[in-house]
């Protein structure tokens, strides 16, 4: 397999990522209305954390996408499929959410947001990646299992990347509420809940097919179904210690939840906006 080379993955490349992010958050917060107030400043803290953290996972799914373009062919076809129809829903969302009354935001709360949108693009493009990779698995049972484990760290890596430009995303559009005046909570439930489905819709697909091949891969190294009571209990032990290894034994629902930590700032602003005041 042939490493894929490029400078845009390179050391310096990926901070130059977080450097022109913070600069480009900077340049938006300086023109706010009420610079150097203290509601200013948290929000301008937490926009170049932002900032910074989308550069960082801009970077860091750029090199992922050359480690798993090493692993086999990819479609870009079906990559970009992926990607389109999964921002496309969530677009849907927070467009048709902002429209809402209440749900009024600064031109500078919607150009930061364009950092992390930026920086989800190559993150949903490796999730398709994954997908692509865990449908046509080929080899021996050992060269599976390895290549299995592997993507299960991919995707755990790109979960916590993904959950966590989200969450990042969702508390600073929070901060910024204070700036504006206005009856706007709102659109902070709109954006974290486009935010979770954004990121639902990219993991669960790439999650299950490789869950499915671990399944089938166990099934082959560990049948059962031709076994007699002899050796029924060994076989079936085996089983099970292969799909704990391969992560099988829990739902694909509580690795979502646990990658997901956008989940408490997004309620406790859903309490902001429908708990009487």
């Amino acid at each position: 397999m042939r490493e894929v080379c490029g400078w845009w993955r390179s050391s310096w490349a990926r901070a130059a990522y977080v450097v022109g992010g913070v600069f480009f958050a900077a340049l938006i917060t300086s023109t706010a209305p009420t610079p150097r107030s203290q509601a200013w400043a948290v929000w301008a803290a937490t926009a170049i954390g932002l900032a910074a953290t989308s550069g960082a996972v801009f970077g860091y799914a750029l090199a992922q996408w050359s480690k798993i373009a090493m692993s086999g062919s990819i479609r870009g076809t079906r990559v970009a499929g992926f990607v389109g129809q999964n921002f496309a829903v969530a677009g849907v969302m927070i467009v048709g959410g902002a429209s809402l009354p209440g749900a009024a935001a600064s031109a500078q709360g919607y150009l930061l947001t364009l950092l992390p949108v930026l920086a989800a693009l190559p993150v949903v493009a490796d999730f398709a990646a994954v997908r692509e990779l865990a449908v046509m698995l080929h080899g021996t049972a050992g060269e599976q299992f390895e290549r299995i484990l592997s993507l299960l760290r991919v995707l755990s890596g790109l979960l916590t990347a993904l959950g966590g430009l989200v969450a990042l995303t969702t508390l600073t559009i929070g901060a910024q509420i204070p700036l504006l005046g206005g009856p706007t909570p709102g659109l902070l439930v709109i954006f974290g809940a486009a935010g979770c489905v954004l990121v639902a819709l990219s993991y669960v697909p790439p999650a299950n097919a490789v869950r499915e091949s671990a399944r089938a891969l166990c099934a082959t190294i560990a049948p059962i179904a031709d076994s007699d009571g002899s050796e029924l209990r060994a076989r079936v032990d085996d089983r099970a210690g292969l799909e704990r290894v391969l992560g099988l034994d829990r739902s694909l629902l509580a690795d979502f939840q646990s990658g997901v930590i956008v989940l408490a700032p997004l309620l406790a602003s859903a309490a902001v906006v429908f708990l009487p005041h």
